[in-house]
């Protein structure tokens, strides 16, 4: 995911995988520092809203958290939606 990201500095979906790799790590904090990246792609991407969502939720910030999640639409593959329950959670979402 590194090795994507740094091909590919520009690419949103590459802060994304990133992000995602780095909350794999249990390195929230660093994952979060990717957010920015993907922000305004998070705006019209639902899966990216997702993760923008998810890594907002755990880095403890829960209102930006609610507002990413509330622009995750379906159709969601099974995973998608596991990560989201959980993200909804740790949020407070409905």
């Amino acid at each position: 995911a590194e090795a994507l990201r740094r091909a590919r500095p520009g690419s949103p979906v590459a802060a994304a995988v990133n992000a995602l790799a780095l909350r794999a790590r249990g390195r929230a904090n660093a994952a979060a520092r990717e957010l920015p990246a993907f922000a305004a792609g998070a705006a019209v991407d639902p899966r990216l809203a997702l993760v923008r969502g998810l890594v907002l939720a755990e880095s403890g910030r829960a209102a930006e958290a609610r507002a990413a999640l509330a622009r995750v639409s379906e159709p969601l593959l099974p995973e998608e939606r596991v990560l989201l329950a959980t993200a909804r959670a740790l949020a407070g979402a409905p």
